[in-house]
């Protein structure tokens, strides 16, 4: 495998940070989820990245199961350590069919207040930390996954892992407008592929499908490049139907969109 992170590092610097947060003050108790704590890590790292140039991080449920799990372990152990945290992150990628190039993990604690307090302390010195600001504000990785738990003391454990992987991101496709002109229908749409900070794959084309009443979805454009599809000599009477969905280069599929439905009187 390409260039792994280096966790003996990464370990070492957790724990230094570790310190620094147990001689910090608490704050009253803000309600919060393990959740709520997860979305604001992620919108202020997306925020802080956007703000220096970068393209905000991807979140990706299968990187936020895995770090949920270090950092329940971690929080159960009272030890801020990669290895009490379940030993290599690659080693974990490859057993979950997780593809990667490379990847960092960050991990933190806090025992102040449950919630933006701790969220907000973790992450400020992950920021303060070199080898911990190289994580959040790469120029190479695109995706990330995180985890929040809290130890039955009340203090707070992150895991951050952010990877460098292939785009499996679903590109996007919007119907525009459906016309009719006598029995002619002009359908037109639009689409992209989301932007990675890194190996976006690009759009590729648009499957366009058609149905007359209630019956069967048939396709009338296969992998086409147009964003407009002309259809003649619809027939009387009948309502019809169009749906698209876009493909990227590495062929991931967008969903269909909600069909759009004209008359032909």
């Amino acid at each position: 495998m390409p260039a792994r992170s280096r966790p003996a590092i990464h370990a070492a610097l957790a724990a230094v940070l570790a310190l620094t947060v147990l001689a910090s003050t608490p704050h009253a108790a803000a309600a919060a989820t393990a959740s709520d704590v997860r979305a604001m890590v992620l919108g202020w790292l997306n925020a802080d990245r956007v703000a220096n140039g970068l393209v905000a991080y991807r979140a990706w449920g299968a990187v936020d199961g895995l770090a949920a799990e270090r950092a329940d372990r971690v929080a159960a152990a009272g030890i801020l350590s990669h290895d009490v945290a379940g030993g290599s992150v690659g080693d974990a990628l490859d057993a979950r069919g997780i593809p990667w190039f490379w990847y960092g993990e960050a991990l933190g604690m806090s025992r102040a207040a449950w919630g933006e307090d701790a969220a907000r302390q973790v992450y400020e010195l992950w920021l303060g930390s070199a080898p911990h600001r190289a994580i959040l504000m790469s120029a190479t990785n695109n995706y990330v996954g995180i985890g929040v738990a809290k130890a039955g003391d009340g203090s707070t454990w992150i895991s951050l892992i952010a990877t460098e992987s292939p785009d499996h991101t679903p590109p996007t496709a919007a119907s525009v407008a459906l016309r009719r002109s006598g029995t002619t229908l002009t359908f037109t749409w639009r689409g992209s592929d989301p932007r990675l900070q890194t190996h976006t794959a690009g759009l590729r084309s648009f499957d366009v499908q058609l149905r007359r009443d209630g019956g069967a979805w048939r396709t009338v454009r296969d992998d086409t490049t147009a964003t407009t599809a002309i259809l003649r000599d619809r027939r009387h009477g009948h309502w019809f139907s169009l749906r698209i969905q876009a493909a990227d280069r590495r062929g991931t599929l967008s969903p269909w969109t909600t069909p759009m439905r004209i008359w032909v009187p």
